[in-house]
């Protein structure tokens, strides 16, 4: 039972490490804007994102074309591993924009919840 218990010890002290030595975000990838005369609270223009900030690294994703407006109610559904949390983590920052645009209009807030299905097949 110890030995378990140092094994996921250690390992939650290297992801700690990883974490806290790794790259800041680059602040100006994501516009935020303050209009929203245009009516799209998110607006992806094809944008490339990868999780390496590396210039050879290959794009997690490509060509992304997207517009929510206003008000709308949007969900990201899909198959295990089809990219729905890049796809968040994106609008969020967290991947390096490779090519594109990318503007949010941030009125009094964004819910981006990553939950498991409660529905089963």
């Amino acid at each position: 039972m110890v030995l378990i218990y140092m094994v996921q010890t250690s390992v939650s002290l290297i992801r700690i490490n990883r974490f806290m030595n790794s790259d800041e975000l680059v602040a100006d990838a994501i516009t935020h804007d303050e209009d929203s005369s245009k009516g799209n609270a998110v607006s992806v223009d094809s944008a490339c994102f990868a999780w390496d900030k590396a210039d050879g690294a290959e794009p997690a994703l490509k060509n992304i074309e997207l517009k929510i407006k206003t008000g709308e109610l949007v969900a990201v559904v899909g198959a295990v591993g089809a990219g729905k949390s890049s796809l968040l983590s994106a609008l969020l920052g967290e991947m390096e924009l490779k090519s594109g645009k990318v503007k949010l209009f941030i009125a009094s807030g964004i819910f981006l919840p990553a939950s498991k299905a409660l529905v089963d097949k």
